[in-house]
This record gives C-alpha cells, sequence and structure tokens, in this order.
C-alpha cells in the first residue's frame, strides 16, 4: 500500500511571510516552528507538517502558476468558521466544478480546500 506521508513542502514569496503565518496558525489551527529565518513548520493536529521555504518573490510561483500545481485539501470540524477566518484575511472563495470543497487561494497563490471532516 502507498500512503502520502505526512511531510509537505512549498515555496512562498518572502514578502507573503506574515499573512502565510496568519493562513496556517491563525486560521487553520497549525502550531508554527521557525527552524531558521526562511523556513517555518507548521504541524497540524493530526502531526502533518507543512514546511515553507520563504524565497525572493522572483523564485516563487505565481498565483496562476499555483492554479496549475498541486491543491492541498484540509478537513476541519467548522468550514463556515475556517471559511470566514480565511476571508477576513482578504482571501475569497472561487468556483470549481467540484463544489465541496470549498477552494481558496492562500497568499502567493497556494490553493486550499476547505471541507468538514467526516462524521465520527
Amino acid at each position: 500500500m502507498t500512503r502520502i506521508g505526512p511531510n509537505h513542502y512549498l515555496s512562498v514569496a518572502r514578502t507573503l511571510q506574515n499573512q502565510t503565518r496568519a493562513v496556517y496558525g491563525d486560521v487553520l489551527g497549525a502550531s508554527v516552528k521557525t527552524l531558521r529565518e526562511d523556513f517555518d513548520v507548521f504541524t497540524f493536529a493530526d502531526n502533518s507538517q507543512i514546511g515553507v521555504f520563504y524565497v525572493d518573490p522572483n523564485l516563487a510561483l505565481t498565483p496562476a502558476q499555483h492554479m496549475s500545481a498541486m491543491w492541498l485539501e484540509f478537513r476541519v470540524d467548522n468550514e463556515t468558521a475556517i471559511g470566514a477566518g480565511l476571508q477576513k484575511l482578504g482571501l475569497r472563495p472561487f468556483d470549481h466544478f467540484n463544489t465541496e470543497p470549498r477552494y481558496f487561494q492562500a497568499p502567493g497563490g497556494q490553493v486550499l480546500g476547505i471541507t468538514r471532516n467526516a462524521p465520527s
């Protein structure tokens, strides 16, 4: 059996470091550990992690390029509250043929899908 591992990495323009921390830490509830000035690790409740490298803006993917890159899906307990938190940060949902999850573009352009956790 093959599974996707718990560690994922992406690059974001260093000018978006504070906004990125707000999305993954403040809204999505990850703890953040800064391992060095240009690298944060966000750890979620299930111990999965997203490592974010902060790079020169000229080296980061554009928002349009992120639309063709891998999208991240988050399963949350309250997608209404998470969606409201993302919108408070200026992120807006966008239309997609798949209406579940709701999709947003994070600072820099990473696509985030937000959907409700399956009932226990």
